[in-house]
């Protein structure tokens, strides 16, 4: 009997141990991620890095259905600094939602050897699995429910993890910055100044930001309808209008197209207008016109009559004084490459 009661109360104990342990675990991973350390400073000594988020919006049209819905795809720009050389860099990244945070890391490694001049992309996509970034609505014929799924991103954490090798000695870094990603149909447009396109360049008066922004037909398939696709084709600092010895600390760039035609939009669960593209990052400038040249693009559909392009251009310099431009192009005269 005493043996019995002995193996009893190691059962228990072990049992109990087995508890405690499996209850701190399941309370340590329902922290999630510490962003507290994370900052508005997108560069290091090695990196810098500018963020762009691409807003595609499908019509009903397009998907098919009685809803619209949009995709989020994230850019990284990543300019190195430093000489040293930087291997294994990855990106982790986290965005807060109407439906909490949601986490997808970049799938391959990016090397940047030798010269400063090294630039690198990241592109992170939504599938079909994962939807990471979107904004859906589908439909749940079983139950006769519609289902919304509000996953537009209101920040963006990005962890860049990276080795510097110096000398044969590696050493593990990481870059933590956050992005604060505004949803668009909650500022409005208005006072936004008209600027004219020369030749493929946005008139760009005393702005030390240039611009070329273009625009395409494309005409429709047997798959995809007529759409206008918008080319952000390049974003250059003017140096020579940067105040003297200054340089840019950061920028943001939102480029909004307004929907003329409102009778395509689902109000209650989309905006009338389309978050183009959102530039945010450092433009750290060790060459003498530094740039992005990437051609980022996105497709609209004709249907949804783009008349407008809205630019809210913010830019900080390490001095501290900030510039703002707002201004407005009207598509019609945009022109192809």
């Amino acid at each position: 009997i005493r043996n019995k009661l002995f193996k009893t109360l190691i059962l228990i104990l072990y049992t109990s141990a087995i508890f405690v342990v499996a209850l701190l675990i399941v309370k340590s991973t329902n922290k999630g991620a510490n962003f507290e350390k994370y900052s508005s400073k997108p560069y290091d000594d090695n990196i810098a890095v500018v963020t762009q988020v691409i807003e595609k919006r499908s019509s009903k049209e397009e998907t098919d259905t009685d809803y619209e819905k949009s995709e989020y795809d994230i850019h990284l720009y990543i300019k190195k600094l430093s000489s040293v050389d930087v291997k294994n860099l990855y990106a982790y990244f986290a965005i807060e939602t109407a439906e909490g945070v949601r986490y997808v890391q970049s799938t391959s490694a990016k090397n940047m050897e030798g010269s400063t001049t090294i630039i690198s992309t990241i592109k992170v996509s939504n599938s079909s699995s994962n939807k990471f970034a979107v904004n859906e609505i589908t439909v749940d014929e079983e139950h006769d429910e519609v289902i919304y799924m509000n996953r537009i991103p209101d920040k963006i954490y990005v962890k860049i993890a990276y080795n510097t090798i110096v000398e044969n000695k590696t050493t593990p870094n990481e870059l933590n910055y956050t992005v604060d990603y505004n949803k668009v149909n909650t500022q409005g447009f208005e006072n936004f100044e008209y600027r004219s396109i020369e030749s493929t360049k946005i008139e760009s008066k005393e702005d030390c930001l240039e611009i070329k922004f273009i625009r395409k037909d494309v005409e429709a398939t047997t798959t995809a309808p007529k759409c206008d696709e918008f080319r952000f084709s390049q974003l250059r600092v003017a140096s020579s209008k940067l105040p003297e010895n200054v340089k840019i600390e950061n920028i943001k760039i939102e480029v909004v197209g307004e929907i003329s035609n409102k009778s395509m939009v689902d109000k209650e669960h989309f905006s009338e207008y389309i978050s183009l593209f959102t530039y945010e990052g450092a433009l750290k400038a060790n060459v003498a016109n530094p740039s992005i040249s990437n051609s980022r693009s996105v497709k609209v559909n004709k249907e949804y009559k783009i008349d407008k392009v809205y630019f809210r251009i913010s830019v900080e310099f390490e001095n501290g004084e900030k510039a703002n431009y707002n201004y407005y192009v009207l598509t019609s005269e945009l022109k192809e490459s």
